[in-house]
């Protein structure tokens, strides 16, 4: 193998040293400062990423901060729109309620009125109508006829009689 040929070894190593010495002197020229200005790229685009990322932070902890007063502002208002609305059907209803008892009260006196009137009818005529009853019905009872001018009396006692009990 020509590599292990000791004769060789002086060429050999010129030639590593020139083409070492040669890529050493490209990369320092060439490659690294695109690295470093690469890195430095990437670098400050992570600080400003960094600071972005910080404020932004800021800013919603702010939001959050202000969505929880608006929140809570709402609710109470909520709250206090309900109550509102609350006494005002109460009072609403409380007023309903009054009316309609009047109204029913008005209606129970204008009945009872009526039935009074209606009694008092009937208590007016009750002696001509039982009269007339008792007059119809006496002859398929007695087996004999009676006269209006016989009951009349009667019936009148019955329930002069009746009232006083």
């Amino acid at each position: 193998m020509p590599q292990f040929d000791v004769t060789t070894f002086p060429s050999q190593i010129f030639w590593l040293l020139a083409c070492f010495t040669i890529l050493c002197v490209f990369m320092a020229i060439h490659l690294a400062p695109r690295l470093a200005s690469t890195l430095e790229g990437r670098e400050r685009r992570l600080q400003e990423d960094r600071e972005r990322a910080k404020s932004l932070s800021i800013e919603m902890e702010t939001l959050q901060t202000e969505s929880r007063v608006r929140l809570r502002k709402s609710q109470e208002k909520a709250h206090h729109l309900i109550r509102r609305m609350g006494e005002k059907v109460s009072a609403s209803k409380s007023a309903r309620l009054k009316a309609l008892d009047e109204e029913l009260l008005a209606k129970i006196r204008t009945v009872r009125e009526g039935m009074e009137e209606d009694k008092q009818v009937v208590r007016d005529h009750m002696a001509t109508i039982v009269s007339q009853v008792v007059v119809s019905a006496a002859p398929r009872i007695l087996g004999q006829s009676v006269t209006h001018s016989q009951i009349t009396p009667i019936v009148e006692a019955a329930l002069k009689k009746q009232r006083q009990t």
